[in-house]
């Protein structure tokens, strides 16, 4: 859902970087460590081995869940570099960021919502789980580009900016996102100093 189109038609990844400029303070530096390793949310030494612990919405209703997982995986989608969005463990990301910051985005997050069922309802008579792919993709159209919006749609286009914003974070600090942007992180290096043809260039000399 953006102009410069990336990862199949999801988010592109200067989007992405973005995000990461200004991902809510609320995540911390630990937290965004303890993500990257797991989204289970659960001490390692309560998990039986081989058992994987589902996780249970804090903010979500089923329904709710549904669509989220649905929404952020349309917004990231699977490729062949990396899983999607759920896949990482963004929704799970968005649920607990919205369990802790109240009413005012788990209001926008919730009405958003209602309003993509709503407008499913009203163009297909349907809800957006159970639309196809290409009904789906007709209603996000009209609130994904806030240039393009109507005024009747800007609520709903600011729950989805919202959204996308939550998605890319989530997406992007945990281990699927790192490995995807290809940061390597902090590794030794062992520097040869500045490469001669550059020194020559600036008619300097190796000390």
């Amino acid at each position: 859902m953006a102009d410069d189109k990336g990862r199949n038609g999801g988010i592109p990844r200067r989007e992405a970087l973005k995000v990461l400029g200004s991902i809510p303070a609320a995540l911390t530096a630990s937290q965004i460590e303890a993500r990257t390793a797991d989204h289970s949310h659960v001490p390692a030494a309560q998990i039986p081995a081989g058992v994987k612990v589902a996780y249970k919405p804090k903010f979500f209703t089923e329904h709710e869940w549904k669509t989220v997982n649905l929404l952020a995986d349309t917004i990231i989608p699977r490729d062949d570099r990396s899983g999607s969005a759920s896949e990482a463990g963004a929704v799970e990301y968005i649920d607990e960021y919205a369990d802790s910051q109240g009413e005012t985005l788990q209001t926008q997050l919730r009405g958003g919502l209602m309003w993509l069922d709503r407008e499913c309802g009203a163009r297909f008579d349907k809800k957006f789980v159970d639309c196809s792919e290409e009904q789906r993709k007709q209603v996000l159209d009209l609130i994904a580009y806030p240039e393009r919006t109507k005024p009747e749609f800007s609520q709903a286009t600011a729950f989805f900016n919202r959204f996308r914003d939550l998605t890319a974070a989530g997406f992007y600090t945990s281990k699927m996102g790192i490995g995807d942007l290809g940061y390597l992180g902090n590794r030794p290096f062992d520097w040869k100093g500045c490469p001669d043809e550059v020194l020559a260039k600036l008619e300097l000399k190796k000390a």
